[in-house]
């Protein structure tokens, strides 16, 4: 899909979790990439492409001549939907339990233990 960034995701529940990006999600493009052998057992790294997802991430440093030392970081996923108010149905249909961010916005994790916020 020209214009969007792929994302990719590890999971051990490579069946529920594409039912759940592109059933409960609306995500136009789920695929299978290669499945991968963990510590804790087999999994599958998925590729979602739409353009409903943007990457959020930010990190603090500390940079200095010997050292360049992470402080923080946060990364999230958020889902632009084209219809807001089917997806906050799909997903409480689905079972996803919703909370509220600070500035009021929604937000969820997936059965992958992923964070998402609905802009």
């Amino acid at each position: 899909m020209i214009g969007v960034t792929p994302v990719g995701i590890f999971t051990y529940l490579p069946v529920e979790s594409r039912s759940f990006y592109r059933g409960i999600l609306g995500l136009e493009q789920v695929y299978n990439l290669r499945e991968v052998e963990a510590e804790d057992g087999k999994g599958c790294i998925l590729r979602l492409e739409s353009p409903q997802i943007e990457v959020f991430s930010v990190e603090m440093r500390e940079c200095d001549a010997k050292h360049n030392n992470m402080l923080r970081g946060d990364t999230k996923l958020i889902i632009h939907p084209y219809d807001f108010a089917y997806l906050n149905l799909r997903l409480l249909d689905g079972g996803v339990i919703l909370s509220t961010g600070p500035k009021g916005s929604l937000r969820f994790e997936d059965l992958n233990g992923i964070s998402w916020e609905v802009a």
